[in-house]
């Protein structure tokens, strides 16, 4: 009998493997569980899962480290890790010339070293097609740096048709404009690409993050606020900010939820459906347990659309549960002073 009660007991203390850990979402632990296996066990399937795993995570220099084990056929994936390192020259020794991806990041690191890539147009064209937004880039840039300026305009307009938070295509229409006469639009263009870059770095910032804990809520949440900041330059972007509000939504709990429908109201009262929408989208999330903060700023919202009335209730409910709140009874004497 004690014999059979140590097998459960046993199962709860034996270490997680890799996958496990990565399905989890533990991909730090992951790896290192995976480097421990193939310290004991050299299996190239392994190692390639090692490789791919730090790419996700953006571990660069742990990729290096990972395809040196591979021999020759680790050279495309070291060709990789050295251009994300900024090791260009390097890189350009190793990138497979027969991989669109790869073709990319030659011309970028050809740039980098301030050499001719203009040949590469081509092969990126047949590799990913004519249709991808990035060889529609390169060859508009290859129109600015050629010195035609008109066609370079049209070019990276169609450009930002198709992808409008690229932000080199922003940049190259703002020079195209300038240096074509059009300088005042060009200005306000590289004004716009001025506002957007810091925005796209928060961006790749929270994505990081959910690569290397993709089932924390927080993370999330911190891409919603990321592209609720991007709506502005790209409508697209309203419905991936919901997505990840939603997303942290369902893997969060109790009073942890409560700043991430504050965070996406503000989503909907200033891009979305407007204010009494976000105030709604509130009074939905009070199902949950009544909540002061959901109650007051349901308040404001509902104050700022015009309606008193629902206003004063939503404080009331708020002053029943902060009795004490000075905060909270100058709002509602504001609300009935304006009402």
């Amino acid at each position: 009998m004690r014999a059979l009660l140590l097998i459960p007991l046993l199962s709860l203390v034996l270490p997680q493997g890799p996958r496990e850990l990565w399905r989890e979402g533990e991909r730090a632990r992951a790896i290192q569980a995976l480097n421990a296996k193939l310290a004991e066990d050299e299996r190239p399937e392994l190692r390639r899962r090692l490789i791919d795993w730090c790419f996700t995570v953006h571990k660069y220099s742990a990729a290096l480290e990972a395809a040196e084990g591979l021999g020759d056929e680790g050279d495309p994936h070291r060709g990789r890790a050295l251009y994300f390192l900024g090791r260009y020259e390097e890189a350009l020794a190793l990138l497979d010339e027969g991989d669109g991806e790869a073709v990319l990041m030659r011309v970028e690191a050809l740039r980098a070293l301030g050499r001719d890539w203009g040949e590469w147009i081509e092969p990126a064209a047949e590799l990913l097609g004519e249709g991808d937004r990035r060889v529609a880039l390169l060859r508009a840039r290859a129109l600015l740096e050629g010195g035609d300026h008109a066609a370079a305009v049209e070019a990276f307009e169609g450009a930002l048709k198709r992808a409008p938070l690229e932000a080199e295509a922003l940049f190259g229409l703002g020079r195209a404009l300038v240096l074509s006469g059009e300088r005042t639009r060009g200005l306000e263009v590289l004004e716009r690409h001025r506002a957007l870059t810091p925005l796209l770095d928060a961006l790749d910032f929270a994505e990081r993050g959910l690569d290397l804990a993709p089932l924390h809520g927080p993370n999330h949440a911190a891409l919603g606020d990321a592209w609720r900041e991007l709506v502005p330059f790209d409508g697209g972007s309203y419905a991936r900010a919901e997505a990840a509000y939603q997303a942290a939504l369902s893997r969060m709990k109790g009073k942890a939820r409560v700043p991430v429908h504050l965070r996406r109201a503000r989503l909907i009262a200033d891009h979305g459906d407007g204010l009494m929408a976000a105030a709604f989208s509130l009074d939905a999330a009070l199902k949950e347990g009544e909540d002061p903060q959901l109650l007051v700023r349901a308040a404001d919202y509902f104050s700022e659309a015009g309606d008193a009335g629902l206003a004063l209730l939503r404080l009331e409910r708020a002053l029943a549960l902060r009795p004490g709140d000075r905060a909270i009874r100058e709002r509602i004497e504001r609300v009935r002073r304006g009402r």
